[in-house]
């Protein structure tokens, strides 16, 4: 595969990185994660509900709601 011209590295995504200079930075250097409690949080339990309740009213069916304006 030939080098990517450096005037179309912004615009065309194909070229995958393959250096082990690129492997070693994107592996590296993460931050632990956070230490804390994994229980869901309280606000979490009414959009649970609601889903569950709009889930039993079209039992095997797939959904798609849109939420939110789309975006210009």
């Amino acid at each position: 595969m030939s080098e990517q011209p450096l005037e179309q590295r912004g615009t065309n995504r194909s070229v995958k990185p393959k250096s082990d200079a690129f492997r070693e930075f994107i592996a590296g250097q993460w931050a632990e994660p956070p230490a804390g409690s994994t229980e869901p949080l309280p606000s979490s339990g009414p959009g649970a509900r609601r889903r569950a309740a709009l889930g039993a009213e079209f039992p095997g069916e797939r959904l798609v709601i849109p939420a939110g304006a789309y975006k210009i």
